[in-house]
């Protein structure tokens, strides 16, 4: 079990700091209350602002969190330096390769997404999309036609109509009777490499990327009279049903697509 505290920060520019109790070192730093509340919320469901609240009366508050359950806060770059013990979700891109190239080796199958589904990633670097950090500024861009992230767009079901959602890849891509069953799939989950597709980050950034293109596909440079980035992303959420409450990835889609619009001089009402 991971021993945290978060307390309020003497650093200039930031809020709060969350801590590794085992060493005493800030893992994270945050500025605005609300972001703290979402991720604390992540834990405690709907407790949030009454965790940040205690902090603030208080000077610190601590929480206890799983290894497995442990999610970097709303953060684009890692700092290596972090014990790996308190990164139990991330996944590097050579990491990832190595089980994919053995998978192919073992199993003789091409390491191949669906083309539309590439496709998909591909417009979102030809858009820039995937230039945008979670702020919204610009950092080092995420590779649309590598293999980690075409991969994480292809079990998320983007392109195709095999299967779905966050399992679905294990429940029918892994399932030989099923037709939606991949070879590749199939042995990563049997070997029991599942938790190369267990970053959420990575699920985050990709899936956010993919939302942000669509929407900001429909726009053009110079435009006037557009709806703000919020409302466009309130819009595509809505019109498949999606739910965008207390959900960061929607956060992350109004964050790029407010970047893009002012990136390329479109004006809003």
């Amino acid at each position: 079990m991971h021993k945290l505290t978060v307390q309020l920060s003497d650093k200039s520019g930031y809020n709060y700091d969350l801590v590794n109790d085992k060493n005493g070192k800030i893992i994270h730093s945050w500025k605005r209350a609300k972001m703290l509340a979402k991720w604390i919320g992540g834990y405690v469901p709907g407790n949030g602002w009454n965790f940040v609240s205690y902090v603030d009366k208080n000077g610190s508050g601590k929480i206890k969190v799983k290894p497995n359950k442990f999610i970097i806060p709303f953060r684009e770059a890692i700092n290596r330096k972090i014990k790996t013990q308190l990164l139990t979700e991330f996944v590097t891109d050579s990491e990832f390769k190595k089980v994919m190239k053995q998978a192919k080796k073992e199993t003789g199958a091409p390491l191949k997404v669906p083309s539309k589904t590439a496709a998909l990633c591909k417009e979102a670097g030809k858009l820039g999309v995937n230039k945008y950090d979670y702020r919204g500024k610009k950092g080092r861009k995420r590779d649309t036609s590598g293999l980690m992230y075409q991969y994480y767009a292809y079990v998320q079901g983007w392109g195709h109509t095999k299967f779905k959602g966050v399992a679905g890849w294990f429940l029918d891509g892994a399932d030989e009777s099923s037709s939606g069953y991949d070879p590749i799939l199939g042995w990563v989950y049997k070997n029991h490499h599942h938790k190369i597709f267990d970053y959420s980050h990575m699920r985050w950034q990709v899936t956010s990327d993919l939302q942000a293109a669509q929407i900001v596909g429909n726009l053009r440079k110079g435009q006037t009279g557009v709806e703000p980035a919020y409302y466009l992303a309130k819009d595509y959420y809505n019109s498949f049903g999606e739910n965008k409450d207390r959900n960061v990835v929607f956060d992350y889609v109004v964050t790029k697509v407010d970047a893009w619009m002012k990136e390329n001089k479109i004006e809003t009402l």
